[in-house]
């Protein structure tokens, strides 16, 4: 296909259909619907008629080894043994080669959680290749990323608008035959939205005072870890599957206000009233070194998506970026009037967006520091700000009580959704980049549609104002942090 900017894109469709909001709510309530099923290529959930988001990624896996070997999947099958062994027709990195293998590993869960982490993998792959010499990432890792191919075309249809852009237009030939499509009918075969079915599935207590505001909620990229921190001066991670506290970390002197899980789940960063930012192991919980410089409160951190960036944000007016590795202070960004209240960092790494009490948000160039543009529009400070994984959306809370989401490319502020009848204290959204959370001090969680605007629901529990907000990666959990001490455990009705 040729897009209208000249791109060339390559698409491979056994079959199509077009996603009609007729057909998608048919598809919602249960009616029967065609789903494929090639053979070698389609995940043993998708033949059983239970397809979730990760069968594309087994099918994606098996497209690799298709253009990496030119062979089909079934040739490398062991049925005797039940073992898939291709990586002895093919002579890549074991990198490369373990990447491959989870996306095709046997339980969904053992996949990538979502596009954004598959992209993510994929990035930091090419990355340690290209260190070493003379090594280039293989064309048809590049070419099988842009297709996500699969069966579950239904899932995919969800994503459309959010293509990663094309650098490259490479042209691959597989001459191999590929078996014929199977047509099965499948009611399970949904687009569901998670975060609309959420129910409480667990409180948490242990914190003496409340949690921090905002970004004072973490969670692991595999799902499996949970860190709150609180103005009792303490950081706790939990076991996010029962709720176990795993260990309590001290060493603030004053209250927790932000924490940051690095991409690799290794390391944690907090900032805190005591004006210092703590870099901890998160494996053993042994502090690595404290950060200072802030002349002020440390109100916000957050950490770039490649691990090697710390970003922080002060009630001394000032941003700073450190490098998180050695801790090395790169350089201080100087715009707002007033304290600084919120920081995010875009996807790809480029952009920093900050919220403060002068109530403009500011959009940055991490790299250099250079300010790109201004947002007016809320008619006092903010207090959150989140960016969406596709990184073309902007969200914001303040203490005028509308949120605003704004187009961060040029600023343009698409819609204001009210609803909350007093100001929003923290903002997140789904990795899927299609639903909005905000969280408020009427002591009310609100689910939001961000494509439309429209309310989706309300989540009432807390007894107190609601402090801080975060969706788990695989988009399945939500989690709240409350001034009334607690955290709650919301989880996806399946």
């Amino acid at each position: 296909m040729l897009r209208s900017n000249g791109q060339l894109v390559l698409i491979d469709f056994g079959t199509a259909r077009d996603a009609t909001y007729t057909y998608l709510a048919k598809v919602g309530v249960g009616h029967q619907i065609t789903a494929v099923v090639s053979a070698g290529y389609t995940s043993a959930e998708q033949i059983n008629c239970q397809a979730v988001p990760q069968s594309d990624f087994f099918a994606l896996g098996r497209t690799f080894v298709h253009l990496l070997t030119g062979q089909h999947p079934l040739k490398f099958y062991d049925a005797h043994n039940d073992v898939f062994r291709w990586r002895q027709a093919v002579t890549i990195s074991p990198l490369l080669g373990n990447f491959i293998d989870s996306l095709m590993a046997r339980k969904s869960s053992d996949r990538p959680s979502n596009t954004q982490v598959l992209l993510q993998r994929i990035g930091e792959i090419e990355q340690k290749i290209l260190q070493r010499p003379k090594k280039k990432l293989p064309v048809a890792v590049t070419v099988a990323a842009l297709l996500l191919l699969g069966g579950g075309f239904g899932y995919l249809a969800s994503k459309i608008g959010q293509s990663a852009p094309v650098t490259e237009k490479p042209s691959v030939t597989v001459s191999s035959p590929v078996a014929p499509p199977i047509l099965t009918t499948s009611p399970a075969a949904k687009i569901p939205n998670p975060l609309a079915n959420l129910s409480l599935a667990q409180t948490l207590t242990g914190h003496t005072k409340a949690i921090g505001e905002d970004h004072c909620i973490a969670i692991s990229r595999d799902n499996s870890i949970l860190v709150s921190g609180s103005w009792d001066k303490t950081i706790k991670i939990w076991n996010l599957t029962d709720g176990t506290l795993i260990r309590t970390l001290t060493g603030h002197s004053d209250s927790v206000n932000s924490v940051a899980i690095s991409p690799d789940g290794k390391t944690l960063v907090s900032g805190s009233n005591d004006k210092t930012i703590k870099i901890w192991n998160l494996t053993d919980g042994t502090l690595i070194r404290t950060l200072t410089g802030h002349s002020n409160y440390v109100t916000s951190v957050a950490i770039s998506p490649d691990g090697k960036t710390l970003v922080s944000g002060s009630q001394d007016k000032t941003i700073k970026i450190w490098n998180l590795t050695d801790g090395t202070l790169i350089r201080t960004l100087t715009g707002h009037s007033d304290s600084v209240t919120s920081i995010a960092i875009s996807p790809d790494g480029k952009t920093l967006v900050s919220g403060g009490v002068d109530s403009p948000i500011k959009i940055w160039q991490i790299a250099d520091g250079t300010l790109i543009r201004t947002l007016t529009g809320h008619s006092n400070y903010i207090t959150s700000i989140a960016i969406s994984p596709d990184g073309k959306t902007l969200v914001s809370g303040g203490v005028d009580s509308p949120i605003k989401i704004w187009q961060i490319a040029d600023g343009t502020l698409i819609r204001t959704l009210t609803g909350h009848s007093n100001y929003i204290t923290s903002v997140a959204i789904s990795p899927d980049g299609q639903t909005l959370v905000s969280g408020t001090s009427d002591n009310t969680i609100k689910v939001w549609q961000i494509a439309d605007g429209n309310l989706i629901r309300t989540l009432t529990g807390h007894s107190y104002s609601i402090h801080s907000l975060a969706i788990s990666p695989d988009g399945q959990t939500l989690v709240s942090g409350s001034h009334d001490k607690t955290i709650k455990i919301w989880r996806a009705s399946r």
